[in-house]
C-alpha cells in the first residue's frame, strides 16, 4: 500500500467518517432482508458479507490490535465461505448464524472501549455510541437465527426463518416497544431476550444519552495516581507558587 493511501487511511480511521460509516452499514443490513426479498442465498452471502466488513471497520477505527482484526477477517472468510457452498447441513447453517452474531458483538465491545478513553465528547464519539447500540441490536438478531434453526419451536409464530422477523424482533425487544407478534418460547431465547433488553436500555440511558448530552465537553478526570505523587514531592512554597500561577491564568480569561 503507497504512502498516500496509508496517511488518507489513517485520517478516516482517526475521523467520525468511520464510525459514521460502521452506522452506515449497519442499517444497510437492517434493511437487507427488504432488499434481498426473495433471494435467500443471495441474502445470506451479502449478510456474511457485510457482517465481515462492519466488524473489521468498527476495529480499524477503534484502534484494536492488528491480529484481533485479523482474526475478525479469517472468521469472516470461513463463514462466508459456509454460505456460499450449496447444499451445506444445517449444523453448518446453525454454526454460521452464531458465528455471525459473537462475531458482530465483539463490534460495541471495542468501539465502547475506545470512546471510553475520549477526553472530549466528539462527534466520533457520538456515532461510535451510535453505532455500538445498532451492532449490539444486529449481533443479538443473528444469534437468535442461529437458535431458531436449531430449535424452530424458540419462536413458533416465525414460520420461515426471515433475517427480518429476527431484526425486528431483535430491535423491538431492545427499545422495549414488545408489539407481541413475535414471542420467544424457549427458554433459551426468553433468557437472550431478557439479557438484550437489560444490556439496551442500560446502554441507551447511560453511554448514548450522557454521550449526547456531553457532545462538544470535556469530561472531568480525577487526578492519576502519578499527579498526587508528583504534588506530594512538591515543596509547599513551589505549590502555592503553581496556585498564585494559576489564578493568575484564571483571572486573564
Amino acid at each position: 500500500m503507497s504512502p498516500t493511501i496509508t496517511r488518507r487511511w489513517e485520517r478516516f480511521e482517526g475521523s467520525s467518517d468511520a464510525y459514521l460509516a460502521v452506522t452506515i452499514m449497519l442499517m444497510v443490513l437492517i434493511v437487507m432482508p427488504i432488499l434481498t426479498l426473495g433471494a435467500q442465498t443471495f441474502q445470506r452471502i451479502s449478510t456474511a458479507v457485510l457482517v465481515g466488513l462492519t466488524v473489521t471497520l468498527s476495529m480499524a477505527a477503534s484502534r484494536a490490535h492488528q491480529w484481533t482484526i485479523r482474526i475478525s477477517w479469517i472468521a469472516s472468510v470461513v463463514i462466508v465461505i459456509a454460505a456460499v457452498l450449496p447444499d451445506s447441513p444445517k449444523e453448518l447453517a446453525i454454526l454460521s448464524g452464531i458465528a455471525l452474531g459473537i462475531l458482530m458483538i465483539s463490534s460495541p465491545v471495542v468501539i465502547i472501549r475506545r470512546i471510553a478513553r475520549h477526553e472530549t465528547i466528539t462527534p466520533t464519539t457520538m456515532w461510535g455510541a451510535i453505532a455500538a447500540y445498532l451492532a449490539l441490536g444486529m449481533a443479538f438478531s443473528l444469534m437468535y437465527a442461529g437458535v431458531y434453526l436449531a430449535d424452530p419451536g424458540s419462536f413458533p409464530t416465525i414460520t420461515d426463518g426471515r433475517l427480518g422477523d429476527f431484526n425486528y424482533f431483535s430491535y423491538v425487544t431492545m427499545t422495549t416497544l414488545g408489539y407481541g407478534d413475535i414471542a420467544p418460547a424457549s427458554e433459551l431465547t426468553r433468557a437472550m431476550a431478557v439479557v438484550q433488553t437489560l444490556v439496551g436500555q442500560i446502554f441507551l440511558v447511560v453511554v448514548v444519552a450522557r454521550v449526547v448530552s456531553l457532545l462538544g465537553r470535556t469530561r472531568y478526570r480525577d487526578p492519576t495516581p502519578a499527579d498526587s505523587l508528583s504534588l506530594e514531592a512538591t515543596p509547599r512554597g513551589d505549590q502555592n507558587r503553581g496556585k498564585g500561577n494559576h489564578s493568575a491564568d484564571k483571572g486573564g480569561e
